[in-house]
């Protein structure tokens, strides 16, 4: 269980088979959170499309994910490139990794940074807890 300040990190180079390494984190943290098995795949689908909108960007080298407590009942997630992108920033709402990360999860935000881009996320721990 992730409790209080702590914080899973996870990271590796900015390719598409990071992809899949951030999913199965999150897979792993979220059933150790007592996620159902939708909300945990649900979880996965919202990891793979921040990650897949990170790798857009020009430049980026590492990909990372932060996973943290949100009380209550939820997980707070970062998913960040470093490099910064703000053309990410213009029709985000009409792209469709937007509009799932949207769908599936609460308070989402997209910043650029002055040496990263970060999609930040909320998912709640579904109806099992």
């Amino acid at each position: 269980m992730i409790a209080g300040t702590e914080q899973v990190v996870v990271s590796g180079p900015a390719v598409p088979e990071t992809v899949g390494v951030l999913r199965a984190v999150a897979a792993s943290v979220g059933a150790r959170q007592g996620m159902d098995v939708a909300t945990i795949d649900e979880f996965r689908i919202t990891v793979d499309e921040a990650a897949s909108l990170l790798l857009r960007s020009p430049g980026a080298s590492r990909l990372e994910m932060s996973v943290g407590a949100r009380r209550p009942l939820g997980l707070e997630v970062a998913v960040c490139s470093d490099s910064p992108d703000p053309t990410l920033l213009v029709g985000r709402e009409r792209s469709w990794p937007w509009r799932v990360i949207s769908q599936l999860a609460t308070d989402a935000t997209l910043d650029v940074g002055d040496a990263n881009t970060t999609v930040n996320f909320v998912v709640g721990l579904g109806s099992s807890v």
